[in-house]
């Protein structure tokens, strides 16, 4: 399951980014799976190797801790950046970037801020 090049995950395919991208975009109840159990998250997105690893039992919820935000971008901010995270999750390097998803850390907004943007008023 591990990406041989990045040493991390296996990359996300297009069509798994973009259904992982229009849940956390759009619908509360799974941003809220997502913050507690990117696993599970993971796995209901379509993520084969998610769903391999609660199927045997070998999981816990921070296997995918990669993709941990303390403070979920809003879900204004995900769709901003749709293509930039889609891009990284999609990517030799998927999983390596531990603020893919953190609030006022995304596209171009927080870049022309600086990394490390205030963040979003939008709760999950």
């Amino acid at each position: 399951m591990a990406n041989k090049e990045s040493g991390g995950h296996t990359p996300l395919s297009a069509e798994v980014a973009d259904k992982l991208l229009d849940l956390l975009s759009k619908d509360n109840d799974f941003r809220q799976l997502f913050q507690k159990d990117a696993t599970a998250a993971l796995a209901q997105a379509g993520h084969a190797p998610a769903q391999e690893m609660i199927a045997s039992g070998s999981y816990s919820p921070t296997a995918y801790g990669c993709m941990a935000a303390a403070n979920i971008a809003t879900k204004a901010e995900i769709e901003a950046a749709r293509l930039e995270i889609k891009g990284m999750l999609t990517s030799a390097a998927s999983h390596t970037n531990p603020h893919c998803f953190e609030t006022g850390l995304l596209g171009a907004e927080a870049r022309a801020k600086g990394i490390g943007g205030t963040g979003g008023d939008e709760p999950l």
